[in-house]
């Protein structure tokens, strides 16, 4: 697992995601070409994404977070995505509201404090789950799958 604190996304995506004002999955897909670079100085790796997407939490009474579940295809929504890996942005979002990432590895369960602005790298064949979130903002977070390779 991987974490880096403090990543700012090109703002071309920033102000597109933010605003959710465009199809994310076509619009995401049209900017791989400044996407790919931006992660690949980001990790040292050079880097191919495939799947993209973004997931936007509300509180509104209802339970908002997700199961377990890897990004293979086992539990979740059971849909397997493309690459060996997993990356989250936490773009924006209340602190200490919940949206928490826990992580499987090593039979360890590993908590990561949602804090925006921070990046999260893991196998994609890793079992995590999302916390409840009820925090008064929209939590909003940019996740896709990848491959990469030393540069």
């Amino acid at each position: 697992m991987k974490l880096i604190e403090n990543v700012s996304i090109p703002d071309i995506f920033e102000k597109e995601i933010l605003a959710n004002t465009v199809q994310l999955t076509e619009f995401l897909e049209d900017k791989r070409s400044i996407f790919d670079p931006w992660l690949s100085k980001i990790l040292g790796y050079s880097i191919v994404s495939y799947e993209a997407w973004v997931n936007y939490t509300s509180f509104n009474g209802d339970i908002n977070g997700y199961e377990w579940h890897n990004e293979q295809g086992i539990g979740g929504a059971a849909t397997a995505m493309t690459g060996e890996f997993a990356g989250i942005i936490w773009l924006s979002g209340d602190e200490n509201a919940g949206g928490n990432l826990s992580v499987l590895e090593n039979d360890e369960v590993a908590e990561i404090k949602f804090k925006p602005n921070t990046l999260i790298v893991i196998d994609s064949s890793t079992f995590h789950r999302v916390e409840h979130y009820y925090g008064i903002s929209k939590r909003i977070s940019l996740n896709f799958t990848f491959n990469a390779k030393s540069c």
